[in-house]
């Protein structure tokens, strides 16, 4: 059995069917049991993560809701531990857990020197996303924080996989990749520094310095900030020609 929660919710049945997991309250429970795996989490937090304003029937809606999960993937998948429930799945089982692990061997085979595989291990940590993060999901408090902190792990771990390329000298391809995410998320500063410097090493020096006075003139018009020091730093490294850009290793870091 397979759950999946970076994208549509879904559970894979062992012959690799689509479980029916009834409605959107159901499929909104079961993500709150997967975020947190193994661990028991009580009705209260449960209540609080699937409604906004709980009504006064919502700790029967929460039993139903279980009930049929329980039903539909397995008693055993789904625990009732007195006023809490935990979800059990294997780590294989589920795509956050694969996703955190590949992103962990990403990192530590990177810094062991061997970006190869680090570049491997992070397509295959990336790959495992199928659009936004807990889908089909709405106006419920946990799509809304769920969602916020694994577009953030995500994030980080792309910023992991541009830099592996990066040291690797993929700059060129970078290039086009670069500008769609770096303009998906405008404030990023650390992106549009990975784009000046993909562009220099590009013997686009001009381009490179072109992005840094479009971000300027954005932060300085829309936030009323200048850019921060990886972004002034990297401009300055441009415009001196430094040589530690042709040779730049950055460091693969998690936060």
């Amino acid at each position: 059995m397979e759950f999946r929660i970076l994208g549509p919710i879904e559970v894979v049945g062992d012959g690799g069917e689509s479980l029916a997991l009834g409605g959107t309250r159901s499929r909104a429970l079961l993500a709150a049991l997967l975020l947190e795996p193994g661990r028991a989490v009580t009705r209260e937090r449960l209540i609080d993560g699937l409604w906004a304003a709980p009504p006064a029937t919502a700790s029967h809606a929460l039993e139903v809701c279980a009930s049929r999960l329980r039903r539909t993937i397995g008693r055993q998948r789904i625990r009732c531990q007195g006023h809490a429930y935990r979800a059990e799945v294997e780590p294989d089982e589920l795509d956050l857990v694969r996703f955190r692990t590949l992103v962990r061997i990403g990192r530590d085979t990177a810094a062991a020197g061997d970006l190869g595989g680090a570049a491997i291990a992070l397509a295959d940590a990336l790959a495992l996303w199928r659009g936004e993060p807990v889908a089909c999901l709405n106006g419920e408090p946990l799509a809304r924080d769920a969602r916020s902190f694994l577009e953030e792990e995500r994030l980080t771990a792309v910023e992991q996989d541009l830099d592996v390329r990066l040291a690797l000298g993929r700059h060129e391809e970078l290039v086009p990749e670069l500008r769609r995410i770096a303009g998906a998320h405008p404030t990023r500063e650390r992106l549009w520094a990975r784009l000046m410097l993909a562009l220099y090493r590009c013997d686009r020096q001009i381009d490179a310095l072109d992005v840094f006075a479009g971000v300027r003139a954005r932060l300085r018009d829309e936030l009323g900030i200048e850019p921060g020091l990886e972004l002034r730093a990297m401009q300055r490294q441009i415009l001196v020609h430094d040589p530690s850009l042709e040779v730049f290793r950055p460091a693969v870091v998690v936060r």
